[in-house]
């Protein structure tokens, strides 16, 4: 019998990291030009011929829940936060700890391919768990993967490392489900998941493929921008297969989109009549909703970029 291959999409942050905009919108629901974050991870999840799709919810769970049900998602929601290693075996208990999972995080895009994806989960056969890795700059706040012949040995903090570069855990993995111990509560990731002394887990680093953060508010705006300016990325021609950019709606000359300003980028659905540039303008669907507690109106909240 051929095991089922689920996936997990992680989106029960409280988006602290997006501003004030994040207490109004989770994060996987953050559009991307015409669609949110969740439509696409499902979209692009579901090329691989996934058996079943599950999130897990905490903050803002009502919003999801609505969302999701388009999607003919499995929502999971967490009366408290469970973490990642927590939601992972949330997920399992709901599957009774078998079959494979990919696990993605809903605010970032690891942009891979079939042959990344087939490497994964055949990677399962021999390992507990595959990581996939990229590589990141020194100085930019992630922790690094210490690795011995592509096995995961340790996870350390940035001045361990000489280089200017190094390797860290992208936020996609794929896991053999039966190999885990049951788990309940709180736990983190690399603790009842992938702790490298208790599990053969496996790093996997992928040559072509790109990867998209959206999970702060500064690398969404820096994300969104460079989408613009870059219709040659397989992420962009993605987007463009599923409806998410509207090309008639962008000026490359001025770096627009649905805006006659120079860098902006209008995402309410309505024209907006403020011409300062370099930001985006977020809103639900075009709809004006106050928030009286910043004394903002929610589709005219602005992400600038940070310096």
């Amino acid at each position: 019998m051929v095991s089922k291959t689920y996936a997990l999409i992680l989106a029960a942050g409280y988006g602290t990291r997006m501003g004030p905009i994040g207490e109004l919108i989770p994060k996987v629901l953050w559009p991307i030009f015409e669609k949110k974050i969740l439509d696409l991870q499902v979209a692009f999840v579901r090329q691989f011929g996934i058996d079943e799709i599950f999130v897990n919810t905490h903050f803002l769970a009502e919003k999801v829940y609505a969302h999701s049900q388009s999607l003919s998602l499995k929502t999971l929601n967490e009366s408290e936060i469970l973490g990642t290693g927590g939601a992972i075996h949330n997920m399992a208990k709901h599957v009774n700890y078998q079959g494979r999972l990919l696990v993605l995080n809903g605010d970032q895009f690891l942009f891979f391919n079939h042959e990344f994806y087939d490497q994964l989960m055949q990677s399962l056969q021999q390992y507990d768990i595959c990581l996939s890795t990229i590589n990141v700059p020194k100085g930019d706040g992630y922790s690094g993967l210490k690795l011995e012949r592509g096995h995961l040995k340790s996870i350390e903090a940035d001045r361990y490392f000489q280089s200017n570069e190094f390797p860290t855990y992208s936020g996609v993995c794929s896991i053999n489900l039966s190999k885990l111990k049951r788990v309940e509560g709180f736990s983190h990731f690399f603790k009842s998941v992938a702790d490298p002394q208790e599990k053969s887990v496996k790093c996997l680093y992928g040559h072509d493929f790109e990867y998209w953060d959206f999970g702060t508010k500064a690398r969404y705006y820096q994300s969104i921008f460079t989408l613009l300016a870059k219709p040659e990325s397989s992420f962009y021609q993605f987007l463009k297969s599923y409806g998410a950019i509207d090309e008639s709606k962008m000026n490359r000359q001025i770096l627009s989109y649905h805006s006659q300003h120079p860098n902006q980028i209008n995402l309410t659905g309505a024209l907006i009549g403020d011409r300062s540039p370099n930001k985006i303008i977020l809103g639900d669907q075009g709809k004006i909703v106050s928030n009286p507690r910043h004394g903002i109106r929610y589709n005219e909240l602005v992400c600038y970029i940070e310096n």
